[in-house]
Order: C-alpha cells, then structure tokens, then sequence
C-alpha cells in the first residue's frame, strides 16, 4: 500500500458515522469481580493483549451511480493476564467491541484504494469510541482503567 492511494482514498471519502454494533465486556468468571483490585496487587505482573482491525468493507453504489457509500466493520479487543502459582495463563477480564465507520462520494473507489483506506483510516476515525468504550468498560467493571492511546495510522 502507497501513501498516494491512501491520500487519494482520503480526498475522495467523507467521514458519515461511527456506530457500535456490538460490544462486551467480562471479568473471568472465576474470580469475584468485588476484589478485582487483589489481581492488580502483590507485585502481581499482568499482561495486556491487544487486537485490532477492520473485518469487512461493504462499498454501496447509487442506482444512478452519483453517490457512493463505503461502510466498514472495525473490530478491536483487549484482555489483562495474569499467570497462576503454575505460570499457566489466567485471563482476569477483556473487553471486545465492534463499530460500523460509514464513509460518502461522490467517486468510486478502486479496490486497492478500498484496502489502503481500510488499513490505514478506519481504526484512526474508529478509536476515540473504541477507546471511550474501554474506559467506560473498566469504570463498570471496578477494575483499574486501562490506558489506549492515539491510533497512529498505518501508512505503509
């Protein structure tokens, strides 16, 4: 992927909307969410894992073919680990999220510029909700808040 298809996607799309369609969150069914803190406590090592990208890009066109949508589905996830007496692996909670992010033109989209927007916009114009969601997801849970910073897109 060029940065020239990723600015000529740029110019052409319009930001519509971002919506999550679908998120969750859940503390390890094995622990008692009232003492979440102890898990976090003792010199404890925890480890954060992360997963993000966009899943699905679905281009509608116009019968008339004047105006273009471009909507895609962006998925992301996090969960904190720890490990047990025996190092296997404990998952102490995660939080998943899924947002449609809904783009207008007036011009169509050629595939490769379809994927270089794909891989270097959306998770850009997505991660403001994603990382609220997050934020928000630890405040209901009672555990310690979790730091998402800036999405630097990929420009490659």
């Amino acid at each position: 992927m060029t940065k020239s298809l990723i600015d000529t996607a740029k110019k052409k799309l319009n930001l519509v909307n971002v919506v999550m369609k679908n998120g969750s969150f859940a503390i390890n069914s094995d622990l008692k969410a009232t003492f979440i803190e102890e898990e976090f406590g003792d010199g404890r090592n925890t480890e954060t894992q992360t997963m993000c990208g966009v899943i699905q890009a679905y281009p509608l066109i116009a019968k008339d073919e004047s105006q273009y949508a471009y909507i895609f589905e962006f998925e992301a996830a996090v969960r904190i680990l720890s490990k047990d007496d025996e190092d296997n692996e404990i998952i102490i909670f995660m939080i998943n999220g899924l947002f449609e992010v809904s783009y207008n033109s007036k011009e169509k989209l050629r595939e490769e510029e379809l994927k270089a927007f794909a891989n270097a916009q959306v998770a850009f114009d997505a991660w403001p909700y994603w990382r609220s969601f997050v934020h928000e997801s630890c405040s209901k849970m009672g555990t310690p808040r979790l730091r998402i910073g800036g999405y630097i897109p990929n420009s490659n």
